[in-house]
């Protein structure tokens, strides 16, 4: 038996930090050192082939569900995209159908 199963389309990622609080309290501070934990892995692939543009790389953050409006979803996402502002229509074309691609839809924009 192997932990891989290219049937499940898995994806893996070069590395991977965990930041938490022993007693289960939110705080920025955790934020804060999730941020610094992302600054030191851009040699671990944190930025794409060429050297200007991310990966990706981000935090993974539990939001309550009335900030995002989804109270009664089992399931939702936050994204956070960065348009030309020129253009923002094509960018939201872009970012739609990546999703769209991945089974997933887009509820709003702001």
């Amino acid at each position: 038996m192997t932990l891989y199963d290219p049937k499940h389309s898995e994806r893996d990622a070069c590395g991977i930090g965990f930041v938490a609080d022993a007693r289960g309290r939110a705080s920025r501070a955790i934020v804060d050192a999730g941020i610094e934990a992302l600054c030191r892995v851009r040699h671990r692939g944190a930025v794409a082939a060429d050297s200007l543009t991310g990966d990706g790389a981000g935090l993974l953050l539990p939001i309550p569900h009335g900030i995002i409006g989804t109270e009664g979803e089992d399931r939702a996402g936050l994204v956070m995209a960065f348009l030309d502002p020129t253009d923002p229509g094509r960018g939201r074309q872009v970012v739609e159908k990546g999703l769209c691609d991945e089974g997933l839809v887009v509820k709003r924009w702001r």
